[in-house]
């Protein structure tokens, strides 16, 4: 059965230790194992056997002290626990509190000695015998631009004491000694002050780890601290010819510093890539809580209530009542540190290995990769002394290389020449800065400088690192809107229109040799690829957005390709409201039988109701026209005797006027009955339409 170690953190804040005086020495510890994370901070952890009881003396650095507060953990295999303590670091205005000085009295000595008003002093004078007495006050010097100085006053501080002979004045500057008489008070003040210089930021403190056990044991201590990042950068070999395909290498580098103040001997290091959460939090600082202050609860003084017919007490509710304090937290439990990998025999690279030439070689880190994180464990202890910096391969592989160009934007018009490779192993590849290298057969030529983003097992990118000098591209954009299709949906018609952008990427290709281009397009938000154009190689996020990659396959001299984008929006309009221009339009683009029918026969109601509008406009003019010319002939007949010939011709005109009237009347009654018919047959549609 596996034994469960348990792991118990204790913080004890005192001035000095917790342990006591004791005979026992301090153990030691050697730290055994470091894991440093992408984050910005690392593990320390250190091992040593003890012996029971043991008093382990860990040293801290100061600036490290919260971090070990906040994180460390104790492994103890005995399974007792332990507990640990460290000197306090309390505030000046506690250190000074007991002398009921500040801080701000500590920068002058005469502002010092005025807060020790009325102690006996013992002053040992210049070329005078000692003098012995209290302290009554201190005259202060003024300075001499001071508005306040006046003709007597001091130009120095003097001391003024109460002596067995009387008072005396002592120039301060005249002292070369004050001694205080009370030993408690001066034994104070250098308590005082050595807490003062303890809680200094500078050096290390010592951290004291007291086991609980009866046997010699295995004891390990860890703790989690800030580190520099640890970087990244790779080397890429490609084949010198840039149209050249087959296999690419890749190297990888891990750079880190050795910056925890003490150096690494036969140390276990492990580098993780990932984003944890990770904060400080000044656990070595004193604080007090502020309290409200409550006023004294004094007698009031008891004046006998003149009697006013009677009156009624009513208790009041206390205002000192305080509340009850909060529970303290639980403490957490520390997690128990992760096992460890054995270490394996170290291998040496050949002296060929950054030249591409050699064979691939298993990388000196194992990598684990975990949800959160990827953690490279380098299989053979390290030596690396404070202050020095190690670069260590992970990664040497060969990888199959496809040389393309991209044009990262259509804006552009020089592509990039790159590189697409493809993680083939089991774990990510963390980001970092790539040196390519062009090999050829007896030389290797430096050819740019690329960004490789954090590639995951079985991804592929595009590493650009220098301008393709035999493709050029321009783009001519253009955009248009076009109907796609009307369909009818009870009595409303929905009219899909496409609105579509198209660039039309011209190629120039000034190689003999055919070239693969990348053309990268951002996608507008909701717009499809549309089929006219380039169907996307892949798709993919840049900055966020969206973007297709197309293939371009580009022959020697100049050739002209089609990425077109395209939304549809659909927009809904009754039957009713459609005027016949539009029906027309709707019309020809109709795929459905039963909609271009239905569209047809709307159209051709609306057709002969226009004709019938058009005839009863013509007869209402007509009708209008009779009616003035019948005012007109009778307004003659008025004028005229009526046995003329000219009468008799006025009322023949009229007549006919009134012939024509009713002949326009019944014209008009047979225009209304054909369009009431025209209206009954487009409400039988509508309703048809609305029954489905």
């Amino acid at each position: 059965m596996t034994t469960i170690k348990k792991i118990l953190v204790v913080s004890v804040f005192v001035v000095g230790s917790i342990l006591g005086p004791t005979k026992e020495a301090h153990a030691t510890l050697q730290l055994k194992r470091v894991s440093l994370s992408s984050a910005g901070v690392g593990y320390f952890e250190f091992h040593g056997l003890v012996q029971p009881n043991a008093v382990i003396k860990l040293p801290v650095r100061y600036d490290q002290v919260d971090d070990v507060l906040k994180s460390l953990i104790i492994q103890d295999s005995s399974g007792q626990g332990a507990n640990f303590s460290i000197a306090s670091k309390p505030s000046e205005e506690l250190v000074l509190k007991d002398l009921a000085i500040s801080p701000s009295h500590l920068v002058r000595l005469s502002t010092l000695l005025e807060e020790f008003q009325g102690q006996p002093i013992r002053l040992r004078l210049s070329g005078r015998p000692a003098l012995r007495g209290r302290l009554m006050f201190i005259e202060k010097a003024v300075s001499s631009n001071s508005t306040d100085r006046s003709q007597n006053s001091p130009e120095i501080d003097h001391l003024v004491l109460s002596t067995s002979q009387g008072i005396a004045r002592i120039a301060l500057n005249e002292t070369t000694q004050i001694e205080f008489d009370d030993p408690e008070l001066q034994r104070r003040l250098n308590q005082a002050l050595e807490a003062i210089a303890n809680a200094s930021p500078r050096g290390k403190k010592d951290l004291l780890i007291r086991t609980h056990g009866n046997t010699q044991r295995m004891v390990r201590v860890g703790y989690v601290v800030q580190v520099p990042i640890w970087k990244t950068s790779y080397r890429l070999f490609v084949p010198e010819s840039s149209a050249a395909q087959g296999q690419a290498r890749l190297q990888g580098w891990a750079i880190l510093e050795n910056a925890s103040g003490v150096d690494w001997s036969g140390v276990e290091l492990t580098l993780t890539s990932g984003k944890p959460v990770t904060f400080t939090q000044r656990l070595y600082e004193s604080y007090l809580a502020p309290r409200v202050e409550i006023p004294v609860d004094l007698p009031n003084r008891v004046v006998p209530a003149v009697d006013q017919g009677g009156f009624e007490s009513r208790p009041q509710a206390r205002s000192d009542q305080r509340p009850a304090a909060a529970p303290a937290p639980a403490p957490l439990a520390a997690p128990a540190a992760a096992p460890m990998a054995a270490p394996s025999a170290m291998r040496s690279p050949s002296s060929d290995f950054m030249t591409g030439q050699s064979e691939p070689r298993s990388p000196q880190f194992a990598q684990i990769e975990q949800d959160t994180q990827t953690e490279l464990r380098l299989e053979n202890k390290v030596h690396v002394a404070h202050g020095q910096t190690l670069v260590a391969p992970f990664v040497d592989v060969l990888l199959p290389l496809k040389r393309r160009s991209l044009l990262s934007s259509l804006q552009e018009t020089q592509p990039w020449a790159s590189a697409n490779i493809n993680n083939p192993t089991k774990a990510s590849w963390p980001a970092g800065a790539v040196s390519v290298y062009g090999v050829g057969n007896d030389s290797t030529q430096y050819q740019g400088d690329a960004q490789m983003p954090i590639i995951l097992s079985g991804q592929s990118r595009m590493l650009a690192f220098a301008r393709d000098q035999k493709l050029q591209a321009t783009n001519q954009r253009s955009s248009e809107t076009a109907m796609s299709k009307v369909s009818l949906k009870g009595r409303v018609l929905e009219i899909d229109q496409i609105s579509a952008e198209k660039n039309q990427v011209t190629v120039r290709n000034f190689d003999s040799a055919v070239r693969e281009l990348m053309v990268q397009v951002f996608q507008n938000p909701a717009n499809d690829w549309d089929s006219r154009g380039l169907t996307p190689t892949e798709t993919t996020f840049v900055n966020g957005r969206a973007v297709g990659r197309f293939l371009i396959l580009a022959t020697p001299g100049q050739t002209s390709h089609l990425i077109a984008q395209s939304i549809t929006r659909t927009s809904r309009i009754d039957l009713t409201n459609a005027d016949d221009a539009a029906l027309r339009g709707y019309l020809r683009v109709s795929g459905d039988p039963k909609t271009s029918q239905i569209l047809s026969q709307w159209l051709g109601f609306i057709g002969q109701e226009n004709a019938l509008r058009s005839q009863e406009s013509g007869i209402n003019r007509r009708v209008t026209e009779s009616a003035g010319n019948q005012i007109r002939l009778r307004e003659n007949l008025k004028a005229v005797d009526r046995s003329s010939a000219l009468h008799a011709s006025y009322m023949e005109q009229l007549q006919k006027a009134e012939s024509d009237m009713v002949r326009f009347m019944q014209q008009k009654e047979a225009i209304r009955t054909e369009l009431d018919e025209l209206e009954q047959k487009k409400k039988a549609i509508l309703e048809s339409l609305e029954k489905g």
